[in-house]
C-alpha cells in the first residue's frame, strides 16, 4: 500500500485499534502506529515498546530514529489515528 493512511484502512477492522478506543493508546511492540499529518500520505511508525517508536525523518532526515510515541503529535502537530496488530501487512488493490 503506497500511503500510510491507506495502509491502516486496508487492515481488517478486527486488527485496527482507533486512538479513541480503550486499547488505542497502548500499542504492543511491533505494532504499526498511524498519524494524520494533514497531507494525503500521513505517517506510520513501528512501536518498539516503552512508549517509543522507530520512525524515519524524526532525528535525522532520511534515517530511522527512536523517539517518544508522542513525537509526531508534539513536534509535527500530527493527529494520532491508532495502531494495527503486529505482523499485518495488507496488499493494496
Amino acid at each position: 500500500v503506497p500511503l500510510a493512511i491507506d495502509h491502516m484502512s486496508a487492515v481488517p477492522p478486527q486488527d485496527r485499534h482507533a486512538a479513541d478506543s480503550p486499547e488505542g493508546r497502548t500499542p504492543p511492540p511491533g505494532a504499526l502506529l498511524y498519524w494524520d499529518t494533514g497531507s494525503r500520505a500521513g505517517h506510520v511508525a513501528l512501536a518498539v515498546g516503552g512508549g517509543q517508536i522507530a520512525s524515519n525523518d524524526v532525528v535525522v532526515p532520511g534515517q530511522i530514529g527512536i523517539v517518544s510515541a508522542s513525537f509526531p503529535e508534539t513536534d509535527w502537530h500530527a493527529r494520532y489515528v491508532g495502531w494495527s496488530t503486529p505482523g499485518l501487512f495488507p496488499r493494496g488493490g
